[in-house]
Protein backbone atom coordinates (compact mmCIF):
# COMPACT_ATOMS: atom_id res chain seq x y z
CA UNK A 1 0.00 0.00 0.00
CA UNK A 2 3.08 2.40 0.71
CA UNK A 3 3.61 2.52 -3.32
CA UNK A 4 0.26 3.99 -3.85
CA UNK A 5 1.14 7.13 -1.69
CA UNK A 6 4.41 7.39 -3.68
CA UNK A 7 3.92 9.20 -7.68
CA UNK A 8 4.18 6.25 -9.03
CA UNK A 9 1.36 5.46 -7.77
CA UNK A 10 -0.78 3.81 -11.01
CA UNK A 11 2.20 1.18 -10.94
CA UNK A 12 1.22 -0.16 -7.60
CA UNK A 13 -2.40 -0.45 -8.54
CA UNK A 14 -2.18 -4.40 -9.92
CA UNK A 15 -1.04 -5.48 -6.77
CA UNK A 16 -3.72 -3.31 -4.41
CA UNK A 17 -7.11 -4.52 -2.71
CA UNK A 18 -9.77 -4.08 -5.28
CA UNK A 19 -11.17 -0.14 -4.62
CA UNK A 20 -7.65 0.85 -4.17
CA UNK A 21 -6.53 -0.50 -7.80
CA UNK A 22 -9.31 0.82 -9.17
CA UNK A 23 -9.07 4.75 -7.69
CA UNK A 24 -5.13 4.37 -8.69
CA UNK A 25 -6.25 3.51 -12.23
CA UNK A 26 -9.00 6.33 -12.52
CA UNK A 27 -11.44 4.11 -12.82
CA UNK A 28 -13.30 4.31 -9.47
CA UNK A 29 -17.21 5.24 -10.65
CA UNK A 30 -17.37 1.22 -11.99
CA UNK A 31 -15.83 0.07 -8.41
CA UNK A 32 -18.04 -1.61 -5.42
CA UNK A 33 -17.64 0.40 -2.29
CA UNK A 34 -17.34 -1.38 1.09
CA UNK A 35 -17.75 1.66 3.39
CA UNK A 36 -18.62 4.92 3.66
CA UNK A 37 -15.17 6.34 3.28
CA UNK A 38 -14.95 4.66 -0.30
CA UNK A 39 -18.99 5.72 -1.14
CA UNK A 40 -18.07 8.79 -0.59
CA UNK A 41 -14.99 8.52 -2.72
CA UNK A 42 -16.84 6.79 -5.17
CA UNK A 43 -19.05 9.98 -5.55
CA UNK A 44 -16.67 12.02 -6.74
CA UNK A 45 -16.36 9.87 -9.83
CA UNK A 46 -19.83 8.64 -10.05
CA UNK A 47 -21.59 11.80 -9.65
CA UNK A 48 -19.25 14.49 -9.54
CA UNK A 49 -21.06 17.77 -7.90
CA UNK A 50 -17.82 20.54 -7.71
CA UNK A 51 -19.74 22.93 -5.17
CA UNK A 52 -20.78 26.06 -6.35
CA UNK A 53 -18.99 28.39 -4.05
CA UNK A 54 -15.52 27.31 -4.96
CA UNK A 55 -16.38 26.72 -8.81
CA UNK A 56 -17.09 30.81 -8.30
CA UNK A 57 -14.11 31.68 -6.96
CA UNK A 58 -12.25 29.92 -9.52
CA UNK A 59 -14.38 31.34 -12.27
CA UNK A 60 -14.01 34.63 -10.76
CA UNK A 61 -9.97 34.50 -11.00
CA UNK A 62 -9.27 33.17 -7.35
CA UNK A 63 -8.58 29.44 -8.21
CA UNK A 64 -6.06 29.68 -5.28
CA UNK A 65 -8.51 30.33 -2.96
CA UNK A 66 -10.87 27.65 -4.06
CA UNK A 67 -8.14 24.96 -4.11
CA UNK A 68 -7.23 25.80 -0.99
CA UNK A 69 -10.81 25.27 0.21
CA UNK A 70 -11.55 22.05 -1.70
CA UNK A 71 -8.21 20.89 0.37
CA UNK A 72 -9.53 21.74 3.70
CA UNK A 73 -12.60 20.03 2.61
CA UNK A 74 -10.68 17.00 2.45
CA UNK A 75 -8.58 17.50 5.65
CA UNK A 76 -12.41 18.17 7.37
CA UNK A 77 -13.44 14.26 6.14
CA UNK A 78 -10.38 13.24 7.85
CA UNK A 79 -12.50 13.93 11.20
CA UNK A 80 -15.10 10.96 10.20
CA UNK A 81 -17.66 13.18 8.84
CA UNK A 82 -16.74 12.53 5.10
CA UNK A 83 -20.12 14.34 3.47
CA UNK A 84 -17.54 17.17 2.35
CA UNK A 85 -14.91 14.79 0.56
CA UNK A 86 -16.84 14.44 -2.81
CA UNK A 87 -16.90 18.24 -2.83
CA UNK A 88 -13.43 18.41 -2.44
CA UNK A 89 -12.63 15.71 -4.88
CA UNK A 90 -14.89 16.85 -7.48
CA UNK A 91 -13.51 20.30 -7.26
CA UNK A 92 -10.17 19.20 -7.88
CA UNK A 93 -11.06 17.24 -10.78
CA UNK A 94 -13.11 19.85 -12.51
CA UNK A 95 -10.40 22.50 -12.57
CA UNK A 96 -8.40 19.13 -14.18
CA UNK A 97 -6.25 17.87 -11.21
CA UNK A 98 -7.61 14.70 -11.76
CA UNK A 99 -4.32 13.26 -10.65
CA UNK A 100 -4.12 14.80 -7.57
CA UNK A 101 -7.66 14.14 -6.71
CA UNK A 102 -6.99 10.67 -7.01
CA UNK A 103 -3.34 11.14 -5.22
CA UNK A 104 -5.42 12.83 -1.75
CA UNK A 105 -8.35 9.89 -1.98
CA UNK A 106 -5.60 7.37 -2.16
CA UNK A 107 -3.70 9.13 1.33
CA UNK A 108 -7.53 9.23 3.25
CA UNK A 109 -8.28 5.50 2.31
CA UNK A 110 -4.60 4.54 3.43
CA UNK A 111 -4.07 6.49 6.04
CA UNK A 112 -7.07 7.95 7.68
CA UNK A 113 -7.54 4.80 11.01
CA UNK A 114 -10.80 2.94 10.11
CA UNK A 115 -12.83 0.42 11.99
Amino acid sequence: RVGLLSPQYEAFAADAPAFLSALAQGSVAEAQASDPVETAIRAAWAAPVPPADLTSLAQGKRLGEALLQALALIEHSLGGDHGKLPGGLSFLRSVGLESLARRAALQVLILEPRL
